[in-house]
């Protein structure tokens, strides 16, 4: 599924952490549950060494895991992540990055995603697991 296939109320849904991280969905399969998505850094986001600062890159792979699971789920459910575990493999240098997020099983209450993180170049840069709890969109 094409981002411009969402439906227009999920591209309402966003937040104000979304949107300065520059997060746009690129594409989601629901065959395997796999969503694809670009980040814009900005220069605030940059270490002393001018590379993204760690801190940011969890962001980016804890807000596409969560956003797939709420996609993969039938956008019903709410998700909060309870661990996320983060492997920094190469610094990222400021520019565009892509994530990919998969969920990898999931259950009544959790469920178990994947991200890999990768540089405008195409190199693995990070890669992070998470567990998050699900519940039902509250009402209204």
């Amino acid at each position: 599924m094409k981002a411009d296939a969402f439906p227009p109320e999920l591209a309402r849904r966003t937040s104000p952490v979304t949107e300065w991280l520059g997060m746009r969905i690129l594409w989601h399969d629901d065959a395997t549950k796999t969503t694809r998505f670009s980040f814009a850094p900005t220069p605030e986001s940059r270490n002393i060494t001018g590379n993204v600062q760690g801190g940011i890159l969890v962001a980016m792979l804890d807000n596409a895991m969560g956003f797939n699971s709420f996609v993969s789920l039938g956008m019903a459910n709410q998700q909060t992540t309870i661990d996320i575990q983060t492997q920094f493999l190469e610094p990222v240098p400021l520019g565009p990055v892509e994530v990919e997020a998969k969920l990898v099983k999931g259950g009544r209450t959790l469920v178990f995603l994947e991200a890999s993180l990768f540089t405008k170049d195409g190199t693995l840069a990070a890669r992070a697991t998470s567990t998050m709890k699900i519940r039902p969109m509250p009402k209204g």
